[in-house]
C-alpha cells in the first residue's frame, strides 16, 4: 500500500512538474520576438531641397532638434495637404544675422528653443515662419519664459502637447516637463499662452542609469490615421547609462484622451504593462540599443517593410551613422539597427563637428520614401557660420534595396561619402 501510494504522489509530482514547464513554454512562445531583416539595406540620398529651406541668413539662424508635427493630428506616412499646418520645434537657437554671400554669422544671440510653422507639405521657404521670443514677440528670449530644450509632441484636437527637457551643466536631464499649448481657430498654437507642468513624472534615476521618456512619440489612433490603431499613444525614452551616455529604447504607452493623466501612463518592463516607471530602469525593458537621446518610431504602410514599425535614431546619439530598425509591434522588441546613411559633414566640413539626434518625418514625407532629419554641431566652441548649426535632411527609400557594407568589430560600416558608411569616433553625448 505504502508502495502504491509513493508511486501516485510521484505521478502528481512530476505532472505538476511537466504542467508548469508547459506554462513557461507557452509564456515564453508569447513574449515578442525580434523582427527579421533582409539581407540589404534601403537606398537614401540627401534631400537636399528640405535641407536648404533652413538655410536662413536674418533671425532664425539655425538650431538643433527639429520635430515635426501636424497640427491636424493626422500622422500618417505622405498624409500633408496643401491646406495642412506643420508645426516644427527646436531646441538651441541661434538668432541673428549672417553674410548671404558666404554664410558667416555677423551678429548672434543664443537662445534654448524656437519653433517654425510650415504651410503645406512642400519646401517652399515663402511658405514657413519662424517663432521665437518671449510669447512668440521676436525677440532673442525663449519663446516659453524659461530654459527648455523642446522634445517631441502631439496635436489632440484644439491642444497640442509637448515634452521639454531641462539638463545640468553635463547635459544630463534634470527635469522633463509638460507643455501644453491651445490650437487657435486660425489652426496654429496659441504661443502668448502656453502651459507648462514642471517636473512631470516621466524621469526616474539611480546610481547607474537615467530613464527619460518623451523623446520620440507615436499616436497609433483612427483620428491619426495609424494602419493599425489601438487607440494609445506611445511615447518613447531611453535608459542612459551614466558611466558612458550609451542608451537603451524604453516605451510607454497612455489612451490617447488620458494623455494629460499621468496616472493612466503604462510603462513596458519588458515582460508587461505595468504603472510604475521605475520598473523601465531595468535591462530587459530596452527594446533596442545604443539608440541617440531623440528618435522616431513610425508605421511603416508600403514597400520592404510594409506592415512593420521603424525606429530611426543615430547610433551612439553622436556619430555619422544613421540608422534603423524594425520590429512587428509599437512596443517591439526591434531588430539590431542597420546603418542606411552617413553623415558626410562629421568630418568632411573644415570645423570640427559632429552629426546627432536622427529621426524621421513621416506626414512630410513623398510616397515611397521617409524623410529623415539629423543635427550637425561643433565639438568645440560656438559656430561661425550657419552652414554648421541646423538641419540636414535625407530621403530614405522605402522600396528600393541595397547590399549591406562590410563593417568592423564595432558594427560601423567602413565605406564612406553620404549614403553610405563611414569611420567615426563615438561620442557618449547626452
Amino acid at each position: 500500500m505504502y508502495a502504491l501510494r509513493s508511486r501516485k504522489w510521484i505521478f502528481v509530482a512530476v505532472g505538476t512538474l511537466l504542467a508548469f514547464l508547459a506554462v513557461l513554454l507557452i509564456c515564453k512562445g508569447l513574449q515578442p520576438k525580434r523582427a527579421e531583416m533582409p539581407e540589404g539595406v534601403l537606398q537614401s540620398e540627401a534631400a537636399e531641397n528640405w535641407t536648404k529651406l533652413f538655410e536662413r541668413t536674418e533671425g532664425w539662424l539655425g538650431a538643433d532638434g527639429i520635430f515635426s508635427i501636424p497640427l491636424s493630428g493626422v500622422d500618417a506616412l505622405s498624409s500633408v495637404t496643401d491646406e495642412a499646418k506643420t508645426l516644427f520645434v527646436f531646441s538651441d537657437t541661434w538668432i541673428g544675422t549672417a553674410d548671404p554671400a558666404d554664410h558667416f554669422i555677423l551678429t548672434k544671440r543664443f537662445v534654448n528653443h524656437s519653433m517654425a510653422l510650415l504651410e503645406g507639405g512642400q519646401p517652399d521657404p515663402g511658405k514657413i515662419r519662424f517663432v521665437y521670443g518671449t510669447k512668440g514677440d521676436g525677440s532673442a528670449t525663449n519663446l516659453l519664459g524659461y530654459s527648455t530644450w523642446l522634445q517631441d509632441g502631439i496635436a489632440i484636437g484644439n491642444d497640442l502637447y509637448l515634452t521639454g527637457i531641462r539638463t545640468d551643466a553635463d547635459w544630463k536631464p534634470t527635469a522633463v516637463d509638460w507643455i501644453h499649448m491651445p490650437i487657435l481657430p486660425n489652426g496654429e498654437p496659441d504661443f502668448a499662452n502656453p502651459d507648462v507642468a514642471f517636473k512631470a513624472p516621466l524621469t526616474v534615476k539611480d546610481e547607474t542609469h537615467q530613464v527619460v521618456f518623451g523623446v520620440g512619440i507615436f499616436d497609433n489612433s483612427k483620428q491619426a490615421k495609424a494602419p493599425k490603431p489601438d487607440g494609445y499613444v506611445y511615447v518613447y525614452g531611453y535608459r542612459d547609462r551614466l558611466a558612458d551616455g550609451l542608451k537603451g529604447l524604453v516605451v510607454s504607452r497612455v489612451k490617447r484622451g488620458d494623455l494629460s493623466d499621468f496616472d493612466a501612463w503604462e510603462f513596458w518592463n519588458g515582460k508587461r504593462w505595468v504603472k510604475d516607471i521605475r520598473e523601465t530602469n531595468r535591462p530587459e525593458a530596452e527594446l533596442a540599443s545604443r539608440v541617440s537621446a531623440e528618435l522616431s518610431v513610425t508605421p511603416i504602410t508600403e514597400g520592404v517593410y510594409a506592415g512593420k514599425y521603424m525606429l530611426v535614431y543615430t547610433k551612439d546619439v553622436m556619430s555619422p551613422y544613421v540608422n534603423y530598425a524594425i520590429a512587428d509591434r509599437p512596443a517591439g522588441p526591434f531588430s539590431e539597427g542597420v546603418t542606411f546613411y552617413t553623415c558626410p559633414e562629421d568630418g568632411g566640413l573644415q570645423w570640427d563637428v559632429y552629426c546627432y539626434n536622427a529621426k524621421a518625418h513621416p506626414h512630410l514625407s513623398p510616397p515611397g520614401k521617409l524623410l529623415v532629419t539629423y543635427n550637425v554641431n561643433l565639438r568645440a566652441g560656438e559656430p561661425l557660420t550657419t552652414d554648421v548649426y541646423r538641419p540636414r535632411w535625407v530621403l530614405l527609400d522605402l522600396h528600393k534595396l541595397q547590399a549591406r557594407p562590410m563593417t568592423d568589430d564595432s558594427g560601423n560600416a567602413e565605406i564612406s561619402e553620404g549614403g553610405g558608411l563611414g569611420n567615426g569616433e563615438r561620442l557618449s553625448g547626452f
